[in-house]
């Protein structure tokens, strides 16, 4: 019975047993359950969250797409809307070159008819003054003018003042037009620079050169330490007051190098002027002047054009054309003619002048500069080396102007052969220094000192030049200059030992019979002479005499013009 009990127990004991550890198993499932449950819970979060994430995904590709179909449409318009500009500016530009073109017809129609006006003038002068004389010899009442109505074009039935009239208004019109067109120009070169020079120069820092590649482009000089960086070490703005400046050529050891400093002033916020400067060096003096050219054509251009507005000016549209045109298209004759020049503009020409060595004429007639504008221009014209035509009347030159124009021609030119610098205000003094002029240029030909002030003392300075310098002048011109009896005997003196002049002229001055009797005498004998031209002076009957023999001895001589001496009228 005990066996049994004890049995029963040990069963009942091994049963409890099994139901712990089932207990324990239901526990374990329900852990491992509810494990899987709180896992499949946050499955299912990040499947809702994945799906949000997704929607989220899917909005920002579409407000994308709409973007990117925006700009598409807004670069659409862009397109549209340069290709617009550039056809805008296409016209512009060919609007702008028609302007010019039209501008340049209308300078030269201008000159021609300016000219043709003057020459019909003096005609009808002439014919006058020969029909008089014809009526007075013939003893008739007859015809004593000459109708050259129908020789003035489209002037016709104009008086030559409204002629003049006309004319100006035409040129001021044509101004107002041309500096519309000029500002135009200036914004589309800030829009659109134009490349006007790359190259390498030698700058320096503080204390060292460095070798740089350098780019002018528009009105921006900008400097690179190599030819292909695209972000520049320094750049120097034009569009502000500079000059370029070329320096005395150095030696470095045995290499010469050729400076070239660029000064910049420019005003800072409170008004105080600051002045920079920029030191290059070129590695030969064609070089440097081929910088000094492009930075020149850019500065005086900019220099000229504020000047002329702070003044309330006009810019001369000639003066402007060339001192914008650069080292690459080299000018040989310049002509601002009949038009007044201020200072400003003659520091222009002056600059311009200075990087255009290739000047060989220059033409500035009735452009009333004076000694000051004058001043200017000898800075530069004594640089120059091959000058051969200079033609400066009208212009209001007192004998100190023409001093220092002659001395400026005498520094460096030997080419020159034309000159004129008739109805000025020059005195005998002024033509003094005239035989240096002669001797520095022996190819001279024609002289002309018309319509000055240079009486008796004056005629026996170039009288007494041509003389010494024996050079090949044929044309010598000394109309309207107060030239008495004394300064006709210097020029027959002048005719008695120069076989080279071949045309002489003396009208409107005093010479009276004694002054007519010396230049008889040597015009008998000078075979190279053609014409002598001496109307309108104090010539009597017997001063007219000795002429006769010149007709029959001199058989070169082809005009011989007497006409406008009152007292020989009178006499006859």
């Amino acid at each position: 019975m005990k066996d049994y009990a004890a049995n029963m127990n040990l069963k009942a004991n091994e049963a409890a047993k099994t139901v712990d550890e089932m207990e324990k198993k239901i526990l374990d499932l329900k852990g491992l359950f509810d494990a899987e449950q709180f896992e499949k819970s946050k499955a299912e979060e990040a499947r809702e969250e994945a799906e949000n994430a997704l929607k989220d995904k899917e909005q920002l590709l579409r407000e994308i797409q709409e973007k990117r179909e925006a700009l598409k449409r807004q670069l659409d318009l862009s397109k549209q809307a340069a290709q617009k500009e550039i056809a805008l500016r296409r016209e512009r530009d060919a609007a702008i070159r028609k302007l010019e073109s039209e501008q340049k017809r209308l300078e030269k129609e201008i000159i021609i008819t300016g000219k043709t006006l003057a020459g019909l003038d003096s005609l009808k002068r002439n014919l006058d003054e020969h029909l008089e004389e014809l009526n007075a010899r013939e003893g008739e009442e007859g015809l004593n003018s000459v109708d050259v109505e129908g020789l003035a074009g489209e002037l016709k039935g104009l008086s030559v003042e409204e002629q003049m009239k006309h004319l100006d208004a035409r040129i001021n019109k044509e101004s107002k037009v041309l500096l519309n067109i000029m500002q135009i120009e200036e914004i589309k070169k800030d829009t659109d620079p134009e490349v006007i020079k790359t190259g390498e120069l030698m700058i320096k820092d503080k204390d060292n050169w460095h070798n740089r590649f350098c780019r002018l482009a528009g009105r921006q000089f900008k400097y690179f330490a190599q030819k292909d960086d695209d972000k520049a070490e320094g750049t120097v703005d034009l569009s502000l007051r500079c000059e370029a400046i070329r320096q005395k050529a150095q030696k470095e050891g045995k290499t010469k190098v050729w400076p070239l400093k660029v000064t910049v002033n420019a005003v800072d916020e409170s008004g105080k002027k600051i002045e920079s400067k920029l030191f290059l060096r070129a590695s030969s003096k064609a070089e440097r002047h081929s910088w000094f050219a492009a930075f020149s054509c850019i500065t005086t251009r900019v220099n000229y054009l504020a000047d002329v507005e702070k003044e309330g000016e006009k810019p001369d549209t000639r003066i402007v054309e060339f001192v914008s045109t650069g080292e690459g298209a080299p000018i040989h004759e310049l002509s601002v003619d009949y038009r007044k020049i201020s200072e400003s503009g003659c520091n222009a020409l002056r600059k311009g002048i200075l990087y255009h060595d290739t000047i060989r004429t220059l033409s500035l007639q009735n452009a009333q500069i004076g000694d000051g504008g004058m001043e200017h221009l000898v800075t530069a014209l004594d640089k120059v080396t091959d000058m051969r035509i200079l033609r400066v009347p009208g212009n209001g030159l007192t004998s100190a102007g023409a001093a220092k124009l002659f001395t400026a021609l005498c520094a460096q030119n030997t080419s020159l052969r034309e000159i004129d610098v008739s109805n000025n205000k020059i005195d005998g003094e002024g033509v003094a220094g005239i035989l240096n002029l002669l001797t520095a240029n022996p190819n001279i030909t024609s002289i002309n000192l018309s319509g000055n002030l240079l009486g008796d003392v004056g005629v026996a300075h170039v009288a007494a030049a041509l003389g010494k310098s024996q050079v090949a002048v044929s044309s010598l011109d000394l109309d309207h200059n107060k030239i008495g009896n004394a300064g006709a005997a210097a020029i027959a003196e002048l005719i008695s030992n120069n076989n080279l002049i071949t045309s002489i002229h003396l009208v409107g001055n005093e010479i009276g019979d004694e002054g007519a009797g010396k230049l008889a005498e040597a015009i008998s004998g000078a075979k190279s002479l053609e014409s002598v031209d001496l109307s309108h002076n104090e010539i009597g009957v017997k001063g007219v005499g000795g002429f006769k023999k010149c007709l029959v001895e001199n058989g070169g001589l082809n005009s011989l013009v007497l006409s406008g001496n009152e007292r020989l009228v009178g006499s006859e």
